[in-house]
């Protein structure tokens, strides 16, 4: 006789039409014959053939010469050492089902999963997982033992991803030296600073006493060179006991001797450090290394800024004055002098320079009609006129208003509704004559001024109650003789850094305290120059154009400066 062979029309149509079937007969407990009785004491039926050709564990467990399969005779409840909804999310996946559970529960699963050979179902709940994989989940999934490599991959890989985040969390603490280890030797660790990862190695040594033996090791791992030089002393004078003290401290000190012979190397230092972390991207000598912390706040091009009772004002080159609060969107700001807020009196102002009296009245120098305005109740007053060629304008902490004018080669100051000279180039030796653009002035009626006359970046500090002649506190990069962009902010800090806008290169300069020679602290981007500078707490704000003279682009920008390192 031939033998005939029957195919198949559809054969995975029909395997699944004989899976749903076994599904129906589930969940109606149809000709089911095993009962299983989880943790909870909560009982789930099932069939015996379907469930062994599932798992070769139960294969032997309900078919074997065991207890259970002498149960399972006897038609009494085999006990299975999981949760109720472990048990009910395993049967259902068995059946055909796509179960969904939580984290703790396809951890749960995962166990089962290796422990019933089960190992179709051990890739779904790792796929599940990571779908669905965010930086607590991954903490906490990391605490377990038994994980897939490909899992654990994952899950150190999204802590990597958002590791500041991670280095607060309370589950921090619970990973292992040597998880915590591999993570913080990844080049892909998203930090805005290295100083994060130490700072995160300190929260996880708090947990016990007992991980201080991990310090040393642990320390290996950190990029000490990426740190500012700030924080690094701050490192150094950390009170620590123990050998792991030491271990910090000459970290620390390699790191500050290194830095000095890369100072001494070369002026442009910024191209001769690689970071350990992709993400910091930017590093000076005196800063360290840092991620990309732009944001802009205000995308007007504005010509200057002031800090005022915890808001920014900034003026445009329209005549238009905005203030905001720091931290507040970009939509937050709001135009206080201006045409569209229907101010009134003298309201034809052009480019312009903004200071704001102790009263909270707006003093404007309109560089345009050289002219200064003062707006009281929306309207504005006219203050003086026929300033001659202004540059800038500033108010001192005690409400003194100095105006920089004659081409940036006089200082005056404003007395009622007029000037009185403070400063005056020519009155000054030969080789230390200005031609100032940026203007400010401290507590103490210490006057700073940027200059450029020589053809150098410098900024002069004028004490009169030291001297009657300036001091040069920095000088920066030959631009050439003439030029005319050159430093155009100014912001001295109450560290007393000082904060240089070098309109010619591009960049933002800082002059620290007994050093003349300035460090690198952000170079602008698409383009655009700086123009007026103010820092507040951790923050840089810089306003930028594309062009002084007749900006289209630019705005104000923010840009977070080393913060403060705490080691607890």
């Amino acid at each position: 006789m031939v033998a005939v062979k029957l195919e198949h029309a559809n054969l995975a149509q029909h395997q699944a039409n004989v899976m749903q079937q076994m599904r129906d007969f589930w969940m109606e407990a149809h000709l089911c014959d095993v009962v299983l009785k989880d943790n909870d004491g909560a009982e789930h039926r099932g069939h015996t053939v379907l469930l062994s050709a599932a798992s070769v564990y139960f294969r032997k467990l309900l078919g074997g010469p065991f207890q259970e399969a002498d149960r399972v005779r006897r038609k009494e409840p085999v006990e299975i050492a999981a949760s109720k909804a472990a048990t009910s999310a395993l049967l259902d996946y068995i059946y055909g089902g796509q179960p969904e559970v939580n984290v703790e529960t396809g951890l749960e699963l995962l166990r089962l999963a290796q422990a019933y050979d089960l190992p179709t179902f051990a890739s779904a709940i790792e796929t599940g997982l990571c779908a669905s994989l965010d930086s607590v989940k991954a903490l906490r999934i990391l605490q377990e033992s038994h994980l897939l490599h490909s899992l654990k991959a994952a899950c150190e890989e999204k802590v990597a991803e958002e590791f500041e985040a991670c280095s607060k969390h309370p589950d921090f603490g619970k990973l292992g030296a040597r998880q915590l280890a591999r993570i913080l030797k990844r080049e892909d660790l998203a930090v805005s600073r290295e100083e994060v990862v130490l700072k995160g190695i300190f929260n996880w040594l708090k947990v016990s006493d007992d991980r201080k033996v991990f310090l040393g090791t642990l320390l290996q791992h950190v990029d000490f060179q990426a740190f500012s030089v700030e924080n690094l002393l701050r490192a150094g004078r950390f009170p620590l006991c123990g050998p792991s003290a030491a271990e910090l401290h000459q970290e620390v000190e390699e790191a500050l001797q290194i830095r000095q012979q890369k100072r001494a190397q070369s002026a442009d230092n910024s191209q001769s450090f690689q970071p350990k972390r992709r993400c910091l991207k930017h590093w000076t000598p005196d800063l360290g290394a840092s991620a990309e912390t732009w944001r802009e706040v205000l995308p007007v091009p504005c010509n200057s800024l002031c800090w005022h009772e915890g808001h920014i004002y900034s003026a445009d080159f329209q005549g238009n004055v905005f203030c905001w609060k720091p931290g507040d969107p970009a939509t937050s700001a709001r135009k206080v002098v201006g045409q569209a807020v229907g101010t009134t009196g003298i309201i034809d102002l052009g480019a312009c320079d903004v200071a704001i009296l102790p009263t909270g009245e707006i003093l404007v120098l309109d560089l345009s009609n050289e002219r200064l305005v003062r707006f009281q109740d929306g309207c504005g007053h006219l203050v003086c006129d026929h300033i001659d060629d202004s540059q800038a304008m500033f108010r001192s902490p005690n409400g003194v208003v100095y105006l920089l004018v004659e081409g940036g080669k006089v200082v005056q100051k404003v007395v009622g509704s007029t000037l009185q000279t403070v400063i005056a180039s020519e009155s000054l030796p030969e080789h230390l004559h200005f031609r100032g653009r940026a203007i400010l002035a401290t507590k103490g009626e210490v006057i700073y001024i940027t200059d450029n006359l020589k053809g150098w970046t410098r900024v002069f500090r004028f004490n009169r109650a030291e001297s009657l002649e300036p001091v040069v506190v920095g000088e920066g990069p030959w631009l050439g003789a003439g030029q005319s962009l050159g430093p155009w902010g100014l912001f001295v800090a109450e560290d007393e850094t000082i904060y240089v806008g070098e309109h010619h290169s591009r960049k933002v300069l800082a002059f620290h305290p007994g050093n003349t020679a300035p460090s690198e602290v952000l170079v602008c981007p698409d383009a655009l120059r700086p123009v007026g500078l103010v820092v507040h707490h951790r923050s840089l704000y810089v306003s930028m154009v594309d062009d002084i003279d007749f900006p289209t682009a630019g705005g104000v920008y923010e840009h977070l400066l080393p913060p403060e390192l705490q080691l607890e």
